[in-house]
């Protein structure tokens, strides 16, 4: 019994000391944002970011392709771009009622995400959306996406909604579906972690009760974020184009 107790203790202390490690802040501070990344992540250069998106655009000449503000990943990655990584899209498209993000789990987008994403039926197959869930504490939309992606197989996805009070800042963390599990704790940890400046905190107001006083089309609104979610997962499509990182 006392041998049991021995391992199970080394279990304990051994799971806490390698998430002690993993979740060892690097805080990147932004105009719009603050988040911390785990020791060994490095930000996404500003021109790969607009390459990866150019060549998308070229695959797929009659989709909405969404801009990504900033992207991050492993420093180890041998390539940009590489599983897994996270893509940050800041948006001002106005203040959300808190009645229409609680409303989030009744709203089903399967179908949006279907139509907006139709044109890039050749590179990508079979998106699927988990439930969404508003968590009314950290004030944050939650949601999984599942694509097969041409010549990557089965991506997850990860995604935050973060509700500011002029629009919304989004967190999508991809990684292969073999993978997915054992990155979610590190993807939420990023996820959570963001903030935003005191004057664009989201704070709810009695009128949010009101849905006559929305001026949002919500379900718009959020069927561009969601398929922003749903694309930032294609960049694997790109295995032959991406850059190799310049090493010291």
């Amino acid at each position: 019994m006392r041998l049991v107790q021995v391992v199970a203790t080394f279990l304990v202390v051994s799971f806490f000391v390698f998430f002690s490690h993993a979740f060892a802040a690097v805080t990147i501070q932004k105009p719009a944002f603050t988040l911390s990344l785990p020791d060994g992540w490095v930000e996404i250069p500003q021109d790969v970011l607009s390459a990866m998106r150019a060549n998308l655009k070229r695959q797929a000449p009659s989709a909405k392709v969404p801009k990504y503000d900033y992207g991050f990943q492993l420093e180890t990655s041998k390539n940009w771009m590489e599983y897994p990584y996270v893509l940050v899209q800041v948006s001002d498209t106005g203040r959300i009622p808190e009645h229409q993000l609680k409303s989030m789990p009744k709203i089903d987008l399967n179908e949006t995400v279907k139509n907006q994403t139709a044109g890039l039926q050749s590179i990508m197959s079979n998106a699927t959306l988990g439930k969404m869930q508003y968590d009314e504490a950290a004030h944050v939309v939650w949601i999984i996406v599942q694509i097969d992606v041409a010549n990557a197989g089965k991506i997850q996805g990860l995604s935050g909604l973060i509700p500011t009070e002029k629009g919304i800042v989004q967190v999508h963390a991809y990684s292969t579906e073999s993978n997915f599990q054992a990155y979610l704790p590190i993807f939420r940890q990023i996820i959570t972690s963001t903030t935003v400046p005191p004057d664009l905190t989201y704070k709810p107001r009695w009128t949010d009760s009101i849905p006559l006083l929305s001026s949002i089309d919500w379900d718009q609104v959020a069927g561009k974020a969601i398929v922003g979610g749903v694309i930032g997962g294609l960049i694997a499509l790109f295995v032959g184009l991406r850059r190799k990182k310049k090493r010291e």
